[in-house]
């Protein structure tokens, strides 16, 4: 069980890290080609589609892992199948929702409240991708759930984002890559054929299962998205923050230096979502002293592992930043700010994950809306005299909050008498009750 666990955690590192690797290159040409304003004009866009993405998925993806992993582990593959199919229905429509909405509100948007109206052709380009990211996420955490890790972890980050650099790479040679909306139907191109890869996965895994009733409704991951979905919307205000107060030059340098904590992010991210399973199971068993190995193995492992990069980062940032270009020196002490809140952040471990799994998302939450307001109002008094510095302190005060909170809820939670845990699968039962009461029950 140790040796697995900790193999799961390296290979889903290695293909998140290569993913990452990926990000750094394609924001490399973009700094090369069209400059610090481009970055930000495409990281705006970007961090708009990430928000909408997880609008859409809706906390689905991680109901997939905890409750569908359960009812596969006990045999009722015809209910897991028609769940899921399910969840595509409702992550599909909610998709093509946010998309709309986002085509349609992103002339105004730009004008009236970022007061850059070259924003709004980039968040009109990346509509679509927030379709496809949010059916990416659902199927991939199926194909989690069902052991094919490499297929997932491949097709979450490595694939998209590598085919849009190797396109824009190849553009930029032959001298076809004048218009700087490239690198976003590169990378849009890339998530569609990723959704239609990890698809056919998926159908394959699903083929000889027989069809049941849907255990999971609509809204049932609201609580479980709300933290993250609050979490983005605060990366989201920072970035706002510096391209309304500053200027879309300096959101591109801010968001360059947010970029090489990518490792930092990918180890958490990576941690977070092949443990997920395991800390599901563990806490649909009840055993507590399982879910506190994990979360302290990852925390120890991550650190070491981060560790080098993080005095990379405080001790030469203006020289790291320099590699994008000689306008992007001003990001230094963000850069130095960034780090040291990822790297606490990745000190944590998974424990905000483990919490979800054990049914705190509601605490989680509530933590996160407290941690993201204070880091908000951080960001406005100190950009001021710190400039992009100044908003860099906003995450670090909201790292701060989560961490410290979570931590000791997680030891609270683990310190109770063990007892076991209701089975997710169960709840839903009770929840729904028969059949034909059960929204998107039909057999798909």
């Amino acid at each position: 069980m140790v040796g697995n666990l900790y193999a799961e955690m390296l290979l889903g590192l290695v293909l998140r890290g290569l993913g990452a690797v990926s990000s750094f290159a394609l924001m490399w040409m973009i700094a090369r080609i069209y400059g610090a304003g481009t970055i930000g004009l495409y990281q705006l866009g970007l961090t708009t589609i990430v928000l909408l993405a997880t609008i859409a998925a809706l906390g689905l993806p991680e109901l997939v892992i905890r409750d569908l992993s359960h009812l596969i582990s006990r045999g009722e593959l015809a209910n897991a199948r028609t769940s899921f199919l399910a969840c595509c229905r409702y992550v599909f429509w909610r998709g093509i929702i946010c998309a709309a909405l986002l085509a349609l509100l992103a002339a105004p948007f730009s004008r009236y409240v970022l007061g850059e109206p070259a924003v709004a052709s980039f968040l009109v380009a990346f509509a679509p991708t927030a379709l496809f990211l949010g059916l990416l996420r659902l199927t991939t955490a199926l194909l989690r759930t069902t052991g094919r890790v490499v297929a997932s972890q491949s097709l979450e980050g490595v694939f998209y984002t590598s085919l849009a650099a190797l396109c824009l790479a190849i553009a930029w040679r032959l001298g076809l890559a004048d218009n700087n909306l490239l690198p976003v139907w590169f990378y849009q191109i890339g998530c569609g054929l990723a959704v239609l890869l990890s698809w056919l996965l998926v159908r394959r895994a699903i083929s000889d299962w027989p069809k049941g009733r849907s255990l999971i409704r609509p809204n049932d991951g609201v609580f479980i998205a709300a933290a993250p979905l609050t979490a983005h919307t605060g990366d989201w205000i920072h970035l706002l923050i510096v391209t309304s107060l500053l200027g879309l030059a300096e959101g591109g340098i801010y968001r360059t230096a947010f970029q090489f904590c990518m490792l930092f992010q990918l180890v958490n991210t990576s941690f977070n979502v092949m443990l997920g399973p395991h800390l599901a199971r563990a806490a649909g068993a009840g055993d507590r002293t399982e879910v506190n190995r994990i979360v302290r193995s990852a925390g120890l492992v991550g650190v070491g592992l981060c560790l080098p990069f993080a005095i990379a980062g405080w001790t030469t940032p203006t020289w790291l930043l320099g590699l994008f270009g000689p306008e992007f020196h001003e990001g230094a002490l963000s850069l130095q700010i960034l780090v040291t809140s990822q790297i606490i952040s990745v000190a944590r471990g998974p424990a905000g994950t483990a919490l979800v799994m054990m049914h705190r998302e509601r605490y989680v939450l509530a933590l996160e809306i407290v941690a993201v307001a204070a880091g908000v109002v951080a960001a406005l008094v100190l950009v001021g005299p710190l400039s992009i510095g100044g908003v860099a302190c906003g995450p670090l005060v909201a790292t701060l909050i989560r961490s410290v909170a979570s931590s000791i809820k997680l030891r609270e939670v683990l310190g109770a008498t063990p007892q076991p845990m209701e089975s997710p699968a169960t709840k839903a039962e009770e929840v729904i009750g028969e059949p034909e009461a059960a929204p998107g029950a039909r057999s798909s």
